[in-house]
């Protein structure tokens, strides 16, 4: 056990010595609940008995790059999609427009230029209006 004289020569009381403990156990205890948060949610270390803090860490970031690479593939996928979808759109209102040179590799919509676009609307876009001198 710690005397009062030991801590009173530093200039710290016995209570602050108490204080201090207590907010390192208090943290310990937080950092600890925290990884076995962590755990839980990684997979490939939830199931395990024993594994050290370290191997809780890489793992997660092991995952966190597995799920960002699934992601860009899920959005790659989903532009792909929505690339094709446009294309057909625009296939179906462009066959009563006169035929653009066929090139396979470029989508319909790329093919027309902005200006035959615009001249085919009802209500012009903003490309065609004139601007207001100020």
């Amino acid at each position: 056990m710690v005397t009062m004289t030991t801590y009173r020569h530093h200039g710290i009381s016995a209570a602050q010595v108490v204080a201090r403990r207590q907010v390192r156990m208090h943290l310990r205890k937080i950092r600890e609940r925290e990884y076995s948060k962590l755990r839980a949610l990684v997979p490939s270390v939830a199931a395990q008995k024993k594994v050290t803090k370290v191997q809780v860490i890489e793992e997660a970031v092991r995952y966190i790059e597995e799920l960002h690479a699934t992601l860009l593939e899920r959005f790659r996928q989903q532009h792909e999609t929505v690339r094709t979808f446009v294309s057909r759109m625009m296939t179906q209102t462009s066959s009563s427009a006169p035929a653009a040179p066929d090139n396979s590799s470029v989508p319909p919509f790329v093919k027309r230029s902005s200006s035959t676009f615009e001249k085919q609307r009802s209500q012009p876009t903003f490309l065609l209006r004139k601007r207001r001198k100020i």
